[in-house]
């Protein structure tokens, strides 16, 4: 069993690096990959042989990177990357995140006024944007009559509102985001693969016209098969896919630690089971 869609405390997770290969042990995992956001700060703390010996399975580097397409905030997974030759791409400069999600934050604050919602304008950003002003929001009760989504998982915030074109929390990401080519670009030019993150966890009107169009206007590589929140289903259709497009596959659970309490490593919601052999790709 593997998994790799791994969160640590270098981006929004709760675990540090060293817990995660700590719990990955105790499950046995064969395989796992760190997928930090926009960042591969991980894989300089696993440079400590105390600490990565710490898992007996083989550890495929990673990391998820935001960018949009046709407009649309996704994410995509880079895989089996040199480490060391990411450390001088502009996509891994994590700097430059802060100062977005502050200016996300405003146009939440001005949506929220305009709406009628009741906040303390002093927020603070611990991560991002969404899921601060989603914890000032929970506060007031009279925000849940006003603003439904409050009642949607905490991680879910940002996908029902700055990520959907349906809401008026809508944000174009487009122009705070790399390109998708140049992120594919960078990433095979380090000898990695680039993976669209979790189809289904998107607001779109056309989940197969937008697989298509990405798949036919991209080199991207593969999709993310296997995620913990999938349908049957919806797994199946995304390999199906997968193998009428010779496309690789990929999998994980997206593990925030307490952050995503309903998730846990490994196996997702209790029973995500990502088959070995997809992993073929990285030999």
């Amino acid at each position: 069993m593997i998994d790799l869609h791994i969160h640590t405390t270098v981006s929004d997770g709760t675990d540090t690096a060293k817990e995660v290969l700590e719990k990955a042990e105790i499950l046995k995992l064969d395989a796992i990959s760190i997928t930090d956001h926009d960042c591969i700060g991980a894989y300089e703390i696993l440079k400590d042989p105390n600490i990565r010996n710490i898992f007996s399975g083989k550890i495929i580097s990673g990391s998820e990177i935001k960018t949009t397409y046709k407009n649309q905030a996704i994410e995509v997974l880079a895989y089996n990357f040199d480490v060391e030759k990411a450390k001088n791409l502009e996509i891994f400069n994590s700097s430059r995140g802060k100062n977005i999600q502050y200016k996300y934050l405003e146009s939440f604050k001005e949506t929220g006024k305009k709406l009628g919602l009741k906040f303390n304008d002093d927020i603070k950003i611990d991560t991002y944007a969404g899921l601060a002003f989603y914890d000032e929001l929970i506060k007031y009760k009279e925000n849940f009559e006003i603003l439904p989504e409050l009642n949607e998982k905490r991680e879910s915030f940002y996908r029902l509102t700055a990520s959907n074109k349906n809401s008026p929390f809508f944000i174009d990401e487009s122009k705070d985001t790399f390109d998708i080519n140049k992120i594919i670009q960078d990433i095979h030019s380090i000898g990695g693969k680039v993976f669209l993150a979790h189809l289904f966890v998107y607001k779109l009107d056309d989940y197969k016209e937008f697989l298509e169009s990405l798949v036919q206007n991209t080199e991207i590589d593969g999709i993310e098969c296997y995620y913990s929140t999938f349908s049957k289903e919806q797994i199946e259709y995304l390999l199906d896919f997968c193998k009428k497009n010779k496309m690789l596959v990929s999998g994980g659970t997206d593990y925030h630690g307490g952050n995503k309490k309903t998730i846990s490593l490994g196996v997702g919601e209790g029973n995500l089971n990502i088959p070995n052999d997809i992993i073929d790709w990285t030999k």
